[in-house]
């Protein structure tokens, strides 16, 4: 087989059943999922038996049958557990969260827009598209505010909607789902990955007997499996190998609200600050609120997507909404489409009247052509509506409210749209307050809580005016969190308080989400304009804000995760059930406030602080270890814990308890083995340098393993509850780690094993051959695995220059099962057959090779890669 085929090969093996039945020690394809028979016969002997007893034909027969054989009832109990897995795997905590944010909209409201129709001859517009098999994809469009979520939402809950859709399948299953994208959220939210995830998820949690279908390369086998699942493309390939196998008996509609919020998460790093910039062309329409490279080329992606969904036309319809913007004109020219702005002014006079008799009943001649006024200015735009009046209502007297629906702007956003009047609306204290509110959600990784906003937003300094204790020299308000145990009805006060700062300082442009309860309450944006208006530079040179830089964001939300870190005592921070380790949010929590870490370590700011605020993060988590450890009591008497796992489980540290969906958790020994591992270098620096130069010495060479040799073969449940989570033990660290702790006595030639693990970590990278590449390059961008490859090249340039031996022998093993083998390579060998190949490291290839053979010109050797 040509290795040019060799991904074509793996994407068909992944779900079909592959034998390779060779004679003995021929040439294999190893790598894909294959199972392996050796015969003891020739090539042209392969295919030609004597009689039914012959070796080769018993071997053929007996996989053909096994192959084609029902499952046992045993096979079916473990399929059905499987099932359940693969769900889990699937769902993601934030799968209903914006379809539970819209808001719902009143029967006839709704019907209004849905029955509209091109002219009185035509039938509702809407209507003809479910009825019509011929028409696979149906474009509501509208500006942005219009209630496009809204009509999306009642049409897919609608009756009348399954009715007709059910006429379309006919004799097949009609199955029905609906995702909704919100940029705002977190990244699963707005991604290739979230949708596909969503979908798969409400289809077979329906139909739970199509899982096997769609992904059987993951029933008999262990379980979590060894790669990510949920990469785009397997999670492409089985929503297609779906549809291929049941297209004639099960027929699709998907309802997609929100294309103009979809982005490119995966592909971020390869656009540059200028792509991502957004750029105001004009302040009019959906075009006024802004656009870049990066948000255009994946509203060009996702329109392929829909696109190329909707080529199957016998199974498969879709409706989709979104702005209409250029891309989507032009990619839904042809479709069927319903302008819901152009059909709102009912609903919206409707909105309107609502609430101005609410407030003021009995006065409907005023009321009536007050709303209708409104109606006809909003274009319409409910959320305009909406917002105007209350503004009406709470800033003008009867007298006087068609002259305040005068004085305010005709849009949403920009310098001068109904945004901008809002916040000046607010005191001057609150105008700032607004400011510092807007730029912590906008930087934060993750839309934060409502604890983690609150003790963000007051900075991370203590203020020596307002602390009991003015003498005091702690100067991190964190420090003064020591003696303050927050109860949950504490943190229950302080969510009710920053609620109620959100509607008061930030003009009602942020809200809590809906959640179980108030302490796992995220704050995002009401809306995807106000986001886009918040994000604006030139709105905020109209209001007065003290000076509140990117670092000193940074900081503050460190500080904000590592003061709600210390809250654990009305917080649940382990897990002891299936197995001992940090909580999944918990661990979320410590991530991003680790990610912070990471982008002010090497900026110019208080290095005091940060320094303190890392060093309280690590201590928090011990502390919150140890006491949780303590305050278990088992539901029996149990002198296993009492007496032996639990003083065991208190010496360890909490950083080697990392919540996992597959694999063990990287074996840490304390904080700085995973701050190497996030690219803390000032921090390593610093901590490294507090001790003597014996202890020093040894640290350094403790932590080098985790500096040049990723631990990639677990994956941390994070990723499955966020979706937008990346492990910290599957990329190479930043080389000035590695140079702080050469710097600092570590030595390759201290401990062998450090060095063969750093050439073996080579094969993550480059060894293209092999399946560890192939799942890089699918769940990875190219810009980050190049990033991985310049770091291991300069890590071993690195410990080459350190007295790395290059010529000690590895043991390399290569295929699988009773075709496994194993040789002796030399380490520059196996470096050398790597870069062999790549352009893009020819000269770092030279100088590896005068490094290691000064003065002489040694020859590359081809043909050879690391397995």
């Amino acid at each position: 087989m040509f290795e040019n085929q060799r991904d074509s090969f793996v994407m068909i093996s992944r779900d079909i059943p592959v034998v390779c039945i060779v004679p003995k020690l021929a040439a294999c394809y190893e790598g894909a999922k294959v199972l392996i028979e050796d015969l003891h016969c020739h090539h042209f002997e392969l295919a030609r038996y004597h009689s039914k007893q012959d070796t080769g034909y018993v071997q053929v027969r007996d996989h053909i049958v096994k192959l084609v054989q029902a499952p046992t009832p045993d096979e079916l109990k473990a399929r059905a557990k499987r099932n359940q897995q693969i769900l889990d795997t699937l769902c993601f905590d934030a799968l209903h969260d914006r379809e539970e944010r819209i808001d719902e909209a009143s029967g006839q409201t709704c019907e209004w827009i849905l029955t509209a129709t091109e002219d009185e001859r035509s039938p509702p517009i809407w209507h003809s598209w479910l009825n019509n098999s011929d028409d696979t994809i149906f474009w509501m469009s509208g500006r942005a505010g219009s209630g496009k979520s809204t009509v999306m939402k009642y049409a897919f809950q609608n009756d009348d909607t399954r009715k007709r859709l059910q006429a379309w399948a006919g004799d097949g299953e009609l199955l029905m789902a609906a995702v909704y994208l919100f940029e705002a959220g977190s990244q699963i939210q707005k991604s290739r990955e979230g949708i596909l995830r969503s979908i798969l998820w409400q289809i077979l949690s329906i139909k739970p007997d199509l899982i096997y279908i769609a992904f059987p390369s993951f029933f008999g086998s262990a379980w979590p499996p060894s790669e990510p699942f949920n990469t785009v493309m397997n999670l492409s390939q089985g929503f297609y190998s779906l549809f291929a196998k049941k297209s004639e008996v099960m027929k699709l509609c998907v309802f997609l609200d929100g294309l103009d919020e979809y982005r490119l998460m995966d592909r971020r790093d390869c656009y540059t600050e200028d792509d991502m910039t957004l750029v105001y062309d004009t302040e009019d329409g959906d075009a006024g609120l802004g656009s870049s490279k990066w948000i255009t080329d994946a509203h060009k992606d996702i329109a392929e997507l829909i696109l190329e969904m909707g080529s199957k036309k016998d199974s498969f319809k879709i409706c989709v909404t979104s702005r209409e913007l250029p891309v989507f004109e032009e990619a839904f020219c042809d479709c069927p489409r319903l302008r819901v702005h152009r059909h709102s002014d009912k609903s919206i006079a409707q909105i309107c009247a609502a609430r101005l008799e609410q407030e003021a009943p009995g006065l409907s001649n005023i009321t009536y052509d007050l709303c209708r006024d409104i109606a006809s200015r909003s274009q319409g735009d409910i959320l305009w509506a909406r917002l105007v009046a209350d503004m009406v209502i709470s800033q003008g007297s009867l007298r006087t409210l068609k002259q305040t629906l005068d004085s305010l702007p005709s849009r949403l956003g920009g310098a001068e749209g109904l945004y901008m009047r809002m916040i000046e609306s607010l005191k001057p204290s609150y105008q700032n307050a607004a400011y510092r509110t807007f730029r912590l959600v906008l930087r934060a990784i993750q839309p934060p809580c409502l604890i983690t906003l609150a003790f963000a937003e007051e900075g991370y300094l203590a203020d020596p005016h307002t602390e009991q204790d003015k003498s005091s020299t702690r100067r991190l308000r964190v420090e003064h969190d020591r003696s303050e145990l927050r109860t949950a009805e504490c943190l229950a006060d302080i969510c009710r308080e920053m609620k109620h700062r959100l509607r008061a300082c930030c003009a009602g442009l942020l809200e809590a989400e809906a959640a179980s309860s108030d302490l796992s309450q995220r704050v995002v944006f009401m809306h995807q304009t106000a986001k886009e208006f918040a994000g604006r530079v030139d709105v905020w040179d109209k209001v007065n804000h003290g000076l509140f830089d990117n670092a000193t964001v940074d900081i503050c939300l460190l500080s904000g995760c590592v003061r709600h870190l210390k809250c654990f005592d009305a917080l649940q921070p382990i897990c002891l059930w299936p197995t001992v380790g940090v909580n999944t949010e918990t661990w979320l929590l410590i991530a991003n406030a680790i990610r912070y870490a990471a982008r002010i370590d090497n900026e110019k700011i208080d290095r005091r602080a940060y320094f303190d605020l890392v060093d309280e993060l690590d201590q928090a988590n011990q502390q919150a270890w140890v006491t949780s450890l303590l305050k278990h009591k088992p539901l029996f008497e149990d002198p296993q814990w009492t007496d032996i796992d639990c003083p065991s489980l208190c010496q360890k540290h909490w950083a080697g308890f990392e919540p996992m969906d597959a694999g063990k958790s990287p074996k840490r020994k304390d904080f700085l083995a995973i701050a190497v591992q996030a690219s803390l270098t000032n921090y390593v620096a610093e901590k490294l340098k507090a001790l003597s130069k014996e202890s020093r010495r040894a640290k350094a060479q403790e932590l080098l393993e985790f500096a040049i040799s990723p631990k990639a073969d677990g994956v941390s449940a994070c990723v499955a509850l966020s979706g937008d989570y990346t492990d910290f033990h599957h990329d190479m660290p930043d080389t000035k780690v590695l140079e702080v702790l050469l710097a600092n006595g570590a030595s390759p030639r201290v401990d062998r094993r450090v060095w063969v693990n750093a050439v073996k970590a080579g094969k993550l990278y480059f060894a293209q051959q092999s399946m560890a590449v192939s799942h890089l390059l699918q769940s990875r961008t190219s810009t980050l695995l190049m990033l991985n490859r310049q770091r291991w090249v300069t890590a071993i340039k690195a410990l080459l220059l350190h007295g790395a031996d290059p010529h000690i022998s590895i043991e390399i093993r290569r295929g699988s099962g009773e075709s496994r083998s194993t040789e002796e390579r030399s380490a520059i060998e196996i470096i050398i057959a790597m870069l062999d190949g790549e352009p893009d490291f020819a000269l770092e290839l030279r100088e590896l090779q005068a490094l290691v053979y000064p003065g002489s010109r040694q020859s590359m050797r081809s043909g050879y890669a690391i397995r």
